[in-house]
């Protein structure tokens, strides 16, 4: 993360990142530091993760992909990539962060609301 990143941004990798920790029922470091990509950082994260669930706990994998709306077709699909853990995290990634900036954006909206009622 370059030191030029704005606090919205820092705002949503922060979001992002606590709900991927609630969705994983983990709670790892994922703090970063100036000079790295969260991105990436969370990519890795999810990719273990959901690596982990496909050869260990596939009932795990399918709930979590269940309750945070992942089209069927597009798991499907994954799973049969060359890569299905980092494709299936790339997913939950997009999903997870589509919430993210909902929940943020209905939340200025409210702010906003609310400053101008006072």
């Amino acid at each position: 993360m370059s030191s030029s990143m704005k606090e919205e941004e820092r705002q949503l990798y922060t979001s992002l990142t606590d709900s991927l920790k609630k969705l994983t029922n983990h709670a790892p470091d994922l703090s970063f530091r100036e000079e790295e990509d969260p991105s990436e950082r969370l990519l890795h994260f999810m990719s273990e993760q959901i690596g982990y669930w496909l050869d260990h706990d596939f009932e795990q994998l399918l709930r979590v992909i269940y309750r945070i709306d992942i089209d069927e077709k597009h798991f499907r699909s994954a799973l049969s990539s060359s890569n299905p853990a980092n494709t299936l995290a790339r997913l939950v990634l997009h999903r997870e962060l589509q919430k993210v900036k909902t929940r943020i954006a209905y939340q200025k909206r409210k702010n906003h609301g609310d400053n101008q009622l006072g």
